[in-house]
């Protein structure tokens, strides 16, 4: 007996690995699922300390940054930018996992099986014995998948030693083998028939992944619109500070030149406290300002998602770059519109969503329809008293075994699951189109403001640069005038005020210009674009 065993088992051995070397025979296009163009990685899979982070921006014990170095690190390095990046590639791995849905499937399964019982009285007469004993390996080696328009087949080889007295008194051997080999098909002819219906899940998967990554470049644009204004924020409070800083100079020598004069009995004492009260004015304002360049240098740490501590936190964060927009700078409304159409990720995402949704619909409709599968199977069954023998004859004999046969089913009271299902897939399909309206509604709203601000913040800036000129003028006359004893220390200080809110006000029309540009390139989508960050897109896809 267990020289028999170890030849079945031999036998189902060798037969497995022919299995696996050969494998069932497959259509091309029903091996692999298409692979699509993979996708640039994430920008950052990591938050990275501030020694490494920051190493390009320091110079000569400050940090000093650009408005395209703060974008680039805010991109790398803040949270949202990073857990967007994971999410993208959580819905990459799902896609993967459905694009796996060609793949075959091995199954092995060994059974023993031992039957002692007793005959009934027929079955004694004719055998002439009571009892009824028979031992049973049973062993099978299959291959089983999916093909393109939603057949399911099985390739199995099956091999059976059975020992009974049965097979000793026809054979005169204790032992006989069956090896079968079978094919098994089943192919759906309406519900789940067809190439789309079979990689609806696959196709959705795609769109789902395709979704995700547009979502991580909106939030990518987000990011980077955010380190935009951070960045102005911290330039305009870093030159407000200089700005006051120099009226805190001023005001400092207006004191020491006002002491010389009442010494001199050219101006009255009286004009000192004045001078001295001005002075006091300006140094308030200039603490206030410190208190908001610290609060934006802070932002910007924030930003960087890094934690001010150590050496570096000591370090001053600086702006070393000046708004460089000018009122001459032109802006064209068709040509927004159409760059906001190509690259903005909403108008991608909408278009999107209507794919997905049409494939939904278009699945729903399928699974609607009523179950009519057309159902085969062919085997060559061969029966020897050698294990080797039966593998091999299994496969070239002239004995066969074969069906052919359709199924069908359908409910009985109208199918209102799949009916009701189409018709919530067609609504989401026409919810995503009327989003998409709306979408395109909103993003050229949203560029004619952009486009209206930009405009305005021309215009101001000119008259800004107008009046400081025109402030700077009359301030040059009162302190002419003043030397001269012709007017008071009072309207020295006023002109002086003036010119300084003249100043203040044109440094921040120069800032909101250069805001309002880098609002109208969020609007436009080519935020990253234009400071060179190489952002995740839609790359060309494959066998779709």
């Amino acid at each position: 007996m267990g020289t028999r065993v170890r030849g079945f088992k031999g036998a189902l051995l060798a037969s497995a690995l022919h299995m696996l070397v050969s494998g069932p025979a497959l259509a091309d296009d029903a091996v692999i699922a298409p692979e699509r163009a993979k996708r640039p990685a994430p920008v950052a899979a990591t938050i990275r300390p501030a020694e490494e982070a920051l190493a390009p921006a320091v110079s000569e014990g400050e940090i000093r940054l650009s408005t395209a170095l703060l974008v680039s690190l805010a991109v790398s390095q803040n949270a949202r930018s990073i857990s967007s990046a994971v999410a993208a590639e959580v819905a990459g791995a799902l896609s993967d996992a459905e694009r796996a849905l060609y793949e075959p499937t091995l199954s092995v399964e060994y059974r023993y099986n031992r039957d002692y019982t007793e005959y009934d009285a027929l079955d004694e007469v004719i055998r002439a014995t009571k009892l009824f004993d028979q031992r049973a390996h049973n062993g099978s080696l299959g291959v089983e998948g999916l093909v393109p328009y939603g057949g399911r087949y099985e390739v199995k080889y099956k091999l059976v030693g059975t020992r009974s007295d049965n097979v000793v008194k026809a054979r005169k051997e204790d032992t006989e083998y069956k090896a079968t080999f079978e094919i098994t098909l089943r192919q759906p002819l309406l519900r789940n028939f067809g190439s789309n219906a079979t990689r609806s899940r696959l196709m959705i998967a795609e769109k789902d992944q395709d979704v995700a990554y547009e979502q991580y470049r909106l939030k990518l644009l987000e990011v980077a619109g955010d380190a935009v204004d951070s960045y102005w924020s911290l330039y305009g409070a870093q030159e407000t500070v200089s700005l006051l800083r120099g009226s805190v100079a001023k005001a400092e020598k207006l004191v020491s030149m006002t002491e010389q004069m009442a010494d001199a009995g050219r101006a009255p004492r009286i004009s000192i406290d004045e001078a001295r009260a001005g002075l006091t004015a300006r140094q308030v304002r200039l603490a206030q300002a410190e208190k908001t360049l610290a609060d934006a240098e802070t932002r910007v740490w924030t930003l960087l998602n890094l934690q001010r501590h150590g050496k570096l936190g000591d370090l001053a964060v600086r702006a070393s770059e000046r708004p460089s927009r000018s009122a001459a700078d032109a802006v064209v409304w068709d040509a927004s519109v159409a760059r906001a159409r190509e690259n903005w990720p909403e108008y991608a995402i909408a278009k999107l969503q209507i794919e997905r949704e049409t494939i939904r619909a278009e699945y729903a409709e399928n699974q609607a329809r009523p179950d009519l599968d057309l159902v085969a199977s062919y085997s060559t069954p061969r029966i020897t008293d050698s294990p080797l023998l039966s593998s091999r004859d299994a496969l070239h004999a002239d004995y066969n075994s074969w069906f052919v046969g359709v199924t069908y089913k359908m409910p009985l009271l109208g199918n209102g699951r799949g009916s009701n299902e189409a018709k919530a897939a067609s609504l989401g399909r026409r919810r995503a189109v009327t989003d998409s309206e709306a979408t395109d509604v909103a993003v050229t709203n949203a560029i004619r403001s952009r486009i209206d601000a930009v405009r305005s913040n021309q215009k101001q800036l000119a008259e800004n640069e107008r009046a400081a000129t025109l402030r700077q003028g009359l301030l040059s006359a009162a302190l002419d005038q003043f030397e001269k004893g012709r007017i008071s220390l009072k309207e020295v200080l006023d002109r002086e005020e003036e010119l300084l809110e003249s100043q203040r006000q044109n440094l921040v029309a120069h800032v909101e210009l250069d805001r309002a540009f880098a609002a109208l390139d969020m609007a436009e989508g080519m935020l990253l674009q234009r400071y060179g960050i190489n952002a995740v897109s839609m790359p060309e896809k494959r066998g779709r």
